[in-house]
């Protein structure tokens, strides 16, 4: 009985790995820039900015090209 219990301990956090799942949440990445606009970018057509790691987002990524905004888009050129 000695024995038995420090072995049943020791294989306890075993036991969590084993039923470790696969998170089914999906990753949500929303990025708004302030000042570029939709031809800023080289994965949608701009031949002179360079964006490599917008393009590898984008190649895996699902993108949304009509939503409302939720804040004002024009607020900083009226205010000025």
């Amino acid at each position: 009985m000695k024995v038995l219990i420090p072995i049943l301990v020791g294989l306890l956090p075993l036991q969590g790995m084993a039923e470790s799942k696969k998170s089914t949440k999906p990753n949500i990445l929303i990025i708004m820039p302030d000042d570029s606009g939709y031809g800023s970018y080289s994965c949608f057509g701009n031949p002179i900015i360079k964006t490599p790691n917008i393009d590898a987002l984008k190649k895996q990524s699902l993108l949304l090209t009509r939503y409302p905004a939720v804040q004002d888009v024009l607020l900083a050129v009226l205010n000025s």
